[in-house]
């Protein structure tokens, strides 16, 4: 498979049968949202473009969000207030021209203010009209009427976006793997002796498995679940300091890494993990309509005499509360507004102008000091051997928030941990039990381990164990 094929950011969207049902999916979609905030966002903005434009590292996956579309509002709101600054820019220099002409060529037939006031009124108009301009097509247009959730319906695209999108390689380049899940919401992890078979067993000893078999229990558990919004998928986690030589995953030095790689190597380094490229079974569970997204990754690996079993969670929050103010864009007392437009364009867009030219001055500068970089990455990729390929953020992560918006998604989120967690343990019981494998050391630390989930203290996510202090101990009847 090419590179481009397995982009991240090229998305083939869902065919969906009816208009209400897209709109009523998009209304708290977070693609929308995130969309919208390029307009509004500056820093989320160019943060965003920075992560599309970068030639050399991997990509996060985009949980839930049609990232392709947000990059595109985001070179959009760019371009425009790029065009808006120069605009600007030009009259203010057109204004101080005017000035000097007159001043040059002053014939002293009129008085020195009367000379210059013609001028710099007829700037000063230009200039709220520009400002003008750019407010109204900016709020009423773009903001009230594309990002209405009927109209955002038909964006070209995937509007509700897919994780499925993310492929089933990650090459991470920060001490997490999981880059682009969102917090640490810890997890767990014990072993289980494979020697010590079930007292009642016929055979007398346990019988022995593949770590695949076990795997493949697993999947077919959660899919009984019938969750709505989970995906089920197995992924490679690769170090990106890792890669350099690794054609497997980096198909020349100056390439981005894939995000996509045969099946038949997650299923090698399902058997056989090394150091740095590491299986996970990845669930995730996208609630509220993708506000929330618990990833929950489960490795196991299987020695002669031991399985090792390891959970990690983690959660992608809501967005940050500003931008949920897209609702607050309506159609409705549109005169009102457009007199507020036209007042605040007569007194501040002018002086705007002047801070314009400033700007504009950095934008210049920026595409040149980006063209550099490009230039010194590219040799920094060629001389150092140690060159970090691997993704640090997502889209996603960069408009998310460390908070609720709503008590019932602390309550559903540890839900969807609890019942994940408490079926990983059924299984694992159930099918150590038909290998003749004692259990009663999982049921014991299983326990223990549903006493741990995710806890919100004054709104903001954290997470902490339920027995705490010297001693402690949490009790959990396991009923089966």
């Amino acid at each position: 498979m090419s590179q481009s094929q397995a982009d991240p950011f090229v998305v083939v969207a869902d065919s969906v049968s009816q208009a209400e049902e897209v709109a009523d999916i998009t209304h708290l979609s977070p693609t929308r949202y995130l969309a919208a905030a390029a307009y509004t966002d500056r820093i989320f903005r160019n943060q965003a473009i920075e992560i599309a434009e970068e030639r050399f590292k991997g990509r996060a996956p985009e949980l839930g969000i049609d990232a392709g579309l947000v990059v595109k509002h985001c070179y959009i709101a760019r371009r425009r207030t790029v065009w808006r600054d120069a605009a600007l820019s030009l009259l203010l220099i057109l204004a101080f021209s005017s000035i000097v002409a007159a001043y040059l060529f002053d014939d002293y037939n009129d008085p020195p203010p009367i000379q210059y006031l013609v001028p710099l009124a007829f700037c000063w108009v230009l200039a709220a009209a520009v400002d003008f301009i750019h407010t109204f097509y900016t709020q009423h247009i773009t903001l009230a009427r594309r990002f209405n959730v009927n109209a955002f319906a038909k964006e070209p695209g995937n509007p509700r976006g897919s994780s499925r999108s993310s492929g089933n390689v990650v090459v991470y380049g920060g001490f997490s793997p999981f880059v682009g899940s969102g917090f640490d919401c810890g997890g767990w992890s014990f072993t289980v002796n494979l020697e010590r078979a079930k007292l009642d067993f016929e055979a007398g000893t346990s019988k022995d498995f593949d770590i695949a078999e076990l795997y493949d229990a697993l999947r077919k558990s959660f899919k009984r679940l019938s969750i709505d919004g989970l995906s089920i998928s197995d992924r490679l986690f690769v170090d990106g300091e890792a890669i350099r030589e690794d054609r497997r995953f980096l198909p020349t030095l100056l390439s981005r890494p894939l995000t996509h790689v045969d099946p038949t190597l997650v299923e090698t380094h399902l058997r056989k993990p090394s150091r740095t490229v590491r299986h996970y079974l990845c669930l995730e569970i996208s609630d509220w309509n993708g506000e929330l997204i618990l990833s929950t990754f489960i490795r196991l690996h299987k020695s002669a005499s031991k399985l090792f079993i390891e959970l990690s969670n983690f959660l992608l929050p809501p967005l940050k509360n500003e931008y949920y103010d897209l609702d607050k864009h309506t159609s409705t007392r549109l005169q009102r507004k457009v007199f507020g437009w036209l007042v605040s364009a007569a007194t501040l867009g002018p002086f705007y102008a002047f801070f314009a030219i400033f700007i504009t001055c950095d934008n210049i500068w920026n595409a040149i000091r980006t063209n550099a970089a490009h230039a010194r990455r590219r040799r920094e990729v060629e001389d150092d051997p140690l060159f970090n390929y691997g993704a640090l953020q997502s889209i996603r992560e960069l408009g998310m928030e460390n908070a609720w918006r709503s008590y019932f998604q602390k309550l559903d989120t540890d839900m969807h941990s609890k019942i994940v967690q408490q079926q990983l343990l059924d299984v694992l019981i159930s099918f150590l039990d038909d290998h003749g494998v004692d259990t009663s050391d999982i049921r014991d630390r299983g326990a223990q381990v549903l006493n741990h989930g995710v806890v919100v203290t004054g709104g903001v996510i954290n997470t902490a164990g339920f027995a705490v202090g010297q001693g402690a101990k949490a009790n959990v009847e396991i009923v089966r």
